[in-house]
């Protein structure tokens, strides 16, 4: 009897545990950021234009043509390839579906890179923002261009690892 309310406890110990941690976003990809937090997690953030949208089976390919870095480091002459998975895709947990916009439309992108330099878009609902609203005050509190600036200006050009 004890034996067995013991392993109850711990079950109910874990359960409640990983419940908690998965609220705190420790075990899923982090959704909603303030802007302070959206700059500190990510390596690169630009405004580009997208030039170009094909779909290559599961996948969309997103080439943009980068026209100013924000923060971080890419040379502007190279293009900005960055893979999406098509929308609604059953079990994606990717935030960023879909194309990201139509070509000669103009974003600003928050990008991370992986160890070996590959570039892709920041798993966050803020993680592509619309250039034009960016810079029209109907763009929200957290996605205005000038605060964007003043923001990355204040931390400087280091991620902070969560």
């Amino acid at each position: 009897m004890l034996a067995s309310t013991a392993k109850l406890l711990v079950s109910l110990f874990l359960l409640l545990l990983a419940v908690s941690l998965s609220n705190q976003g420790w075990t899923k990809s982090p959704t909603r950021l303030n802007l302070e937090k959206l700059v500190q997690r990510v390596d690169l953030i630009v405004i580009a234009r997208i030039v170009k949208v094909e779909h290559e089976g599961e996948i969309i390919r997103n080439t943009l043509a980068v026209e100013k870095v924000l923060k971080g480091k890419w040379p502007l002459k190279n293009p900005l390839v960055l893979m999406t998975p098509i929308p609604r895709r059953p079990g994606s947990k990717s935030w960023v579906t879909g194309s990201l916009g139509k070509p000669d439309s103009r974003k600003v992108v928050f990008l991370i890179k992986d160890p070996d330099g590959k570039v892709e878009v920041f798993n966050s609902y803020h993680s592509v923002w619309d250039f034009e609203a960016a810079t029209r005050s109907q763009g929200g509190e957290d996605h205005k261009l000038d605060q964007l600036q003043k923001e990355i200006k204040r931390q400087g050009q280091k991620r902070v690892k969560p």
